[in-house]
């Protein structure tokens, strides 16, 4: 029985737009990403590639919440990429006082 490969790709740091209000979406701000992929056992995945995508799609769209940007990242690994699992971790530093980062948790 083949067991399946996990990658993590951990504290991809990319300044994106985002945010409920105008003015944030105007302002880079940064983006904490955490991935782990699960590939077939003996299935190549070349995950600077993955980052490089990762990294160009944020920079080039505008999000108004960490859901959103989870959800369409989600997407765009699962049809990219022969992957079979996603967990992806999408974390805002600093985005309410008090708090070092607010994040949402997506497995799909």
């Amino acid at each position: 029985m083949m067991k399946p490969t996990l990658i993590e790709i951990t504290k991809l740091r990319i300044l994106s737009r985002i945010g409920l209000y105008d003015w944030e979406q105007r302002i880079l701000q940064p983006l904490d990403i955490d991935l782990r992929l699960t590939i077939a056992e003996n299935t190549f995945l070349d995950y600077a590639d993955v980052a490089k995508k990762v990294t160009a799609f944020l920079q080039s769209e505008t999000f108004d919440t960490l859901e959103r940007v989870a959800e369409t990242l989600v997407t765009l690994l699962k049809t990219s990429y022969a992957v079979s699992a996603v967990t992806i971790r999408v974390a805002k530093p600093f985005a309410i006082p008090g708090a070092q980062t607010v994040a949402v948790v997506l497995e799909q």
